[in-house]
């Protein structure tokens, strides 16, 4: 738990799909979900999520949310879904008025754009970019920074065991 109480939202982009034609984790996504719960621990951000958000999982893709389903069961937490296309409404709706000291959200290249403009800061995320992270503390931003920094010797260790 964030123990200054401070109100903390962090955004990061689902992990690497196969291709565009099967849009589910390829082996490297699949490894970022697995090491993500490394980025809130000790050796990482030191922020412990109390809540999740994800985009919707559709026919289309489920990668935001698969990419912090393994950090949803070690904390024990459920993932509220949201729609991507419906994002900025989000931000503006809920996201704003949620109560929990540390948000995390997994979203898309699109849709990340659109929830921290309504926080204040417009970033843009390029295609190929997967492991950057963007903070937000008490409704200003605060730092990004790349998850590899933290998790990523595991994700290459957990592809070399593929």
């Amino acid at each position: 738990m964030n123990q200054n109480k401070d109100k903390i939202i962090i955004i990061i982009r689902h992990g690497e799909k196969i291709s565009d034609d099967y849009t589910d984790l390829n082996e490297r996504g699949k490894a970022r979900a697995q090491c993500l719960p490394i980025l809130f621990s000790e050796s990482g951000l030191k922020y412990i999520p109390t809540k999740l958000y994800a985009n919707q999982r559709s026919e289309e893709s489920t990668r935001a949310y698969d990419t912090i389903a393994p950090l949803s069961k070690i904390l024990n937490l459920e993932i509220e879904e949201f729609k991507k296309r419906d994002a900025e409404n989000f931000a503006k709706n809920i996201l704003i008025h949620d109560k929990h000291d540390v948000i995390l959200i997994s979203s898309s290249r699109k849709a990340i754009p659109k929830i921290t403009k309504v926080l204040g800061h417009q970033i843009e995320v390029l295609f190929h970019e997967f492991d950057k992270y963007y903070i937000f503390k008490n409704g200003k931003f605060f730092c990004e920074g790349n998850q590899s920094d933290y998790i990523g010797k595991y994700i290459d260790e957990m592809e070399k065991q593929k």
